[in-house]
C-alpha cells in the first residue's frame, strides 16, 4: 500500500503541474482520481479496510492498461521519425 502511495503521489505531482502536456479537463479527472486513490490508500493504511483494496486495484489495472495502450500507438510513429 505504502508503495502505491508513493507512485500516486509521484503521478499528482506530474499532472498538478502547471505545464503539464494534459488536456485540463484530463489533468483534473486524474487528480481527482488520485485524490480517491490517496485517501482510500490512508484508510486502508489506519483502519485495514480490505474491501477498499480490490477498488485501489482495479484503478491501477485500468491505468496499467491505458499506458500499455498509449505506449503500443506511440510505437509506429516513433518508429516511423
Amino acid at each position: 500500500m505504502r508503495y502505491n502511495l508513493r507512485v500516486w503521489d509521484i503521478f499528482h505531482a506530474d499532472w498538478d503541474r502547471h505545464d503539464s502536456p494534459l488536456d485540463l479537463a484530463l489533468r483534473t479527472d486524474l487528480l481527482r482520481l488520485s485524490v480517491y486513490v490517496h485517501k482510500t490508500s490512508l484508510d486502508v493504511l489506519a483502519y485495514g479496510a480490505p474491501e477498499k483494496i480490490r477498488s485501489l486495484i482495479n484503478i491501477d489495472e485500468c491505468l496499467a492498461d491505458g499506458l500499455r495502450t498509449g505506449a503500443r500507438a506511440a510505437l509506429p510513429a516513433l518508429a516511423a521519425t
